[in-house]
């Protein structure tokens, strides 16, 4: 998927973890822009892409009585959960309305499951840091894209789908901003779906598919390793790559 996944290609064998499942071109949509955070951290979200083909539904859809079960916990500034449609599909299931509390937290990329300081062997100037704060994340990467050094943040937003609506049970991950625009194959308004593995509280590895993939066998686009930001990897602290 676009440039990103040939920065973070990664042969999961290698990775030596027992993991288990948990874890503006925005097109001419409706209610274009980025989503507004007040400050009582509640948040504005934007409605939709034509481009990427999905939007909110003008009315909250009846949730499917055979999804599962929700977490009513809210663990901090989360867009407010009305129904997704993506490509004529309309999703009424998501687990995690609140956000995921094992994703909870700041998270370092990294290349070394050993050390978490090791830089990218194909671009040593290459970080990337990942925050989720309630259904919210924010991630910056920093590197060389398109021939020179770029920064880039991307915001958005994500859900925990389920059966019946789909057989994967992957997570939305919703772009509602890219500064700048294309960095590192990203666009605002885009949506993909992504699992995110865990083995154990401070490791997440995240495999996200090209675009949306709601069945079983489908085949990721990338993967990436995170390590939990102020906690020790091997004895080695994994720290923030921007500081």
């Amino acid at each position: 998927m676009k440039n990103r996944a040939s920065f973070l290609i990664v042969v999961i064998a290698g990775l030596g973890l027992v993991l288990t499942a948990c874890f503006e071109d925005s097109g001419s949509g409706p209610a274009p822009g980025p989503d507004i955070f007040s400050n009582d951290g509640s948040v504005t979200r934007s409605g939709g892409s034509d481009k990427y083909e999905w939007s909110i539904p003008s009315a909250s859809p009846e949730r499917n009585a055979e999804c599962k079960p929700q977490n009513t916990e809210t663990y901090g500034p989360s867009v407010p959960w009305e129904g997704f449609t993506h490509k004529g599909m309309t999703y009424t299931c998501n687990k995690c309305p609140g956000g995921d509390e094992l994703l909870q937290g700041e998270w370092r990329a990294v290349f070394d499951v050993d050390d978490p300081t090791v830089s990218y062997d194909a671009d040593p100037s290459y970080r990337e840091y990942l925050k989720f704060d309630g259904n919210t994340f924010r991630n910056i990467i920093a590197g060389e894209d398109l021939g020179k050094q770029v920064t880039a943040v991307i915001e958005g937003w994500f859900l925990c789908s389920s059966k019946p609506e789909t057989v994967n049970e992957t997570k939305f991950f919703i772009l509602t901003k890219v500064e700048p625009e294309g960095a590192f194959g990203w666009e605002t308004g885009f949506v993909y779906s992504a699992d995110t593995l865990m083995s154990d509280p401070n490791n997440i590895l995240i495999g996200w598919y090209d675009g949306v993939v709601t069945t079983s066998g489908g085949k990721y686009g990338g993967t990436a390793p995170f390590c939990r930001i102020g906690m020790d990897v091997g004895g080695i602290p994994c720290t923030d790559p921007f500081k």
